[in-house]
């Protein structure tokens, strides 16, 4: 529904979520009309607030484990117009200005998943080269940063493995993803220590992490 050009980029905005078991709202009438702040127009829903300001697509948000911000995908850098790279940013519910949380000459970072136990970011990367925009032959790798901050590091080999998935939270400290092999696909489970399991390979195939 956002259409095909430039100034129909995908935005970011938070809306807080309705107490399901408090009253609905009512707009005032008569006497109680009086009484109410005219300079706020009712509305029976909360209002979405946008947290990116439509020069750039979003991609793929998630929320901190704390719910005080959204991580996100987004091509901001100075040549965004010229590669293909994208970065992730992150961005206060509040408001305010999107802060890098990874972002690389050569990798284009995407997909982000918080662990469950909150304390890891897992997210895909890709190696465009110096061009940005080497993508042909380009398998994607699993990247692990600290939630709290800090640098990026790989977890997979992209010429060992094919990953053809978003990673998945598993257990407290891993996700899962999908490898592409033979035709089929192997279920793995990656720890943010780069531990890597097979939870499933052969047949049946599975299609989705």
């Amino acid at each position: 529904g956002l259409g095909w050009t430039n100034d129909r980029r995908p935005r970011l905005f938070v809306v807080a979520v309705p107490d399901p078991d408090a009253e609905p709202p009512v707009k005032p009438v008569g006497r109680a009309a009086k009484h109410t702040d005219t300079a706020e127009p009712f509305s029976p829903a909360p209002q979405a607030t946008e947290l990116t300001d439509g020069t750039y697509d979003v991609h793929g948000p998630v929320f901190t484990p704390d719910g005080d911000a959204i991580v996100f995908a987004a091509a901001r850098a100075g040549d965004a117009d010229l590669t293909l790279r994208t970065e992730l940013y992150r961005v206060p519910v509040e408001g305010g200005e999107a802060e890098p949380v990874a972002a690389d000459g050569r990798w284009s970072y995407d997909q982000p998943a918080f662990s469950t136990d909150g304390q890891w970011l897992f997210f895909m990367g890709a190696d465009l080269g110096d061009t940005g925009t080497d993508f042909v032959a380009t398998n994607e790798a699993l990247f692990v940063a600290p939630a709290a901050g800090g640098a990026p590091r790989r977890l997979t080999d992209p010429t060992a493995f094919e990953l053809v998935s978003s990673p998945e939270p598993s257990g407290a400290d891993a996700v899962l993803v999908l490898h592409s092999t033979r035709g089929s696909a192997d279920l793995l489970r990656v720890t943010a220590h780069g531990v890597v399991t097979t939870v499933h390979a052969g047949l049946p195939t599975i299609l989705e992490a």
